[in-house]
């Protein structure tokens, strides 16, 4: 996944590296890799440009170019991102509680710096599940 600013930070707090190494394991724990002995498939991600939701955008597109070339999956992976904001409301009667908000595919403009966000991926295989997330001050991959 090419960061098209060239600054270094691809999404989410999280470095190109980062999401490529994300990118990179939710795409091979779908392809049926004893299908293709000794060989690589290599698959290439460039953002031109972002309007939020690069990551989730990025794994569905090469979801998609894998599917066109043919290439044998145990699964198909489809992938959003979940903003939690804060809800700018009064908070009722009782000010002591936040209300939270999420966003499915926030556009640039929601994914301020600062917020929660985490990319979802699921697939039609209940043996893999991952996840992107960031809390605003860097990005962690959880996979399980």
């Amino acid at each position: 996944a090419d960061d098209a600013a060239g600054g270094g930070k691809a999404a989410y707090g999280a470095t190109e590296r980062e999401v490529e190494r994300f990118l990179a394991d939710a795409l091979a724990a779908t392809i049926r890799t004893d299908a293709y002995p000794r060989t690589v498939i290599e698959v290439v991600v460039q953002l031109l440009k972002s309007d939020g939701s690069a990551v989730g955008t990025a794994l569905n597109a090469a979801v998609l170019a894998l599917m066109d070339a043919g290439v044998e999956m145990v699964g198909l992976p489809v992938a959003t991102t979940c903003l939690v904001t804060e809800d700018g409301g009064d908070g009722g009667a009782d000010k002591t509680k936040t209300k939270f908000e999420l966003r499915l595919d926030p556009c640039a403009e929601e994914e301020a710096p600062g917020e929660g966000a985490v990319v979802i991926v699921v697939t039609n295989s209940s043996s893999n599940a991952e996840a992107a997330g960031s809390d605003g001050g860097g990005a962690g991959i959880l996979s399980s």
